[in-house]
């Protein structure tokens, strides 16, 4: 086994120790208000990359192959930067205290607290009945314009961004590190990162970023499957939510919406807490969030965001546990 993977003899479960380490980290920076201010997400370096791109790149009036294969070519050099930066991270742990650098690098991939951060900031303010601030917040969290929601569609936005979210910035960096090491973590950053970007583009101007969002779907399918049973399996322990109906929804209404992987995780959400999320969004032209994901209340209020924020705190630290039984048998 390659000595990059956490798995191999070599590195003796210290990466996966580090892991643990990081994952605790991120965990109380989540839990405790305002300390997301003090350790950043990378999303900023990996949209910074990917927007370098788009402006020089994906051009008005050039063919749809034309930007199909410029997509390809900048998924190539992306991908290719991540993988090199991954092993130079694993060279440099080898040095004394490079380790820090690692654990760096490792917390900010992971964002459990920025997922935090999006239901305390819905529930700030949908309590304070700011309405503006509120469709500012759910613009922005969705890329759409969300001048026309009300309260309970603004609700519905945060649990949804929350619960892919918890998909895609805790669970996923989590499996490829394990399976991959610092190469594969950050390749899965990159790409997921250059797929959104193409996400909010229009339907007709995403072919620049088609080859991002193909391969965003195939590094996402495996961890939106651990993501959606670890959240209905977090709802045995969460009050009022339902084990069953989590399983029953993330298998049933994934395809409802445009990006299967969310919607599954999605499905587990509104089925574990009887919610019914997406629907209309309020503007015209449809859009991916148009599709009713689960059967229960669309009217969610600021309890319902409080049960999300529980049930993914706890389905987070099923994970860690998780990963912490996974270094006892490797030792």
């Amino acid at each position: 086994m390659p000595d990059f993977m956490p798995l191999a003899p070599a590195n003796g479960g210290d990466l996966l120790l580090m892991l643990i380490g990081v994952l605790v980290a991120d965990l109380v920076l989540g839990l405790v208000p305002g300390t997301r201010a003090l350790v950043p997400v990378s999303a900023r370096v990996f949209t910074a990359i990917a927007m370098f791109f788009e402006r020089r790149l994906n051009r008005a009036g050039r063919g749809a192959v034309t930007l199909i294969v410029r997509g390809i070519l900048v998924l190539l050099i992306v991908v290719g930067l991540a993988v090199g930066f991954g092993f130079a991270v694993m060279a440099a742990a080898k040095f004394p205290y490079g380790w820090v650098l690692g654990a760096v690098v490792l917390l900010l991939c992971v964002g459990g607290r920025d997922v935090a951060l999006t239901l305390r900031r819905g529930l700030q303010f949908i309590a304070a009945d700011d309405i503006s601030a509120s469709r500012e917040l759910a613009t922005r969290l969705s890329g759409r314009d969300a001048s026309r929601l009300d309260r309970f569609g603004i609700g519905r936005v945060a649990i949804e961004t929350a619960a892919v979210g918890f998909s895609r910035r805790v669970v996923a960096p989590v499996f490829w590190f394990i399976l991959l090491g610092f190469p594969g973590l950050l390749v899965w950053r990159a790409v997921s990162r250059l797929a959104r970007t193409a996400m909010n583009r229009e339907r007709n101007a995403q072919a620049f970023g088609a080859a991002a969002l193909a391969l965003d779907h195939a590094l996402g399918l495996i961890p939106s499957y651990i993501a959606g049973y670890l959240l209905a399996f977090g709802a045995v322990i969460s009050p009022g939510a339902a084990c069953r109906r989590g399983l029953h929804f993330m298998s049933l209404d994934a395809q409802r919406d445009a990006v299967v992987n969310d919607g599954r995780v999605k499905g587990a959400v509104a089925g574990a807490l009887g919610l019914a999320l997406g629907g209309p969004f309020g503007n015209k032209g449809g859009g991916v969030r148009d599709n009713w994901i689960g059967n229960g209340r669309a009217r969610v209020g600021q309890s319902d965001m409080r049960r999300v924020f529980y049930l993914l705190t706890i389905s987070a630290m099923v994970q860690l546990a998780l990963v912490s039984a996974l270094l006892l048998l490797h030792a």
